[in-house]
């Protein structure tokens, strides 16, 4: 007697979304304007790592905030400067 084998593959997907807060606009107080970006759409304009970014910020070599959430912004213009 011949058994029969059936194999059954499943095949699953995982979906992952992400939802940001409201985007705010924010302006630079130290440079008159300037806009603020979260360090990886910032590294993202300027081809640097996001770990350049935080050692920049940690450098205090460019401006940034922390907004009351606790996210970091940094200056999109400082950034510029200090590749100069």
């Amino acid at each position: 007697m011949r058994r029969r084998r059936t194999e059954i593959t499943i095949e699953t997907r995982e979906v992952l979304t992400l939802s940001a807060t409201a985007k705010v606009e924010t302006h630079c107080q130290e440079c008159s304007g300037s806009r603020m970006l979260p360090p990886f759409e910032a590294a993202s304009l300027c081809g640097l790592l996001t770990r350049e970014i935080f050692s920049l910020v940690s450098a205090n070599r460019i401006h940034f905030i922390e907004t009351k959430h606790g996210t970091l912004l940094v200056c999109l213009d400082s950034l510029h400067l200090s590749r100069v």
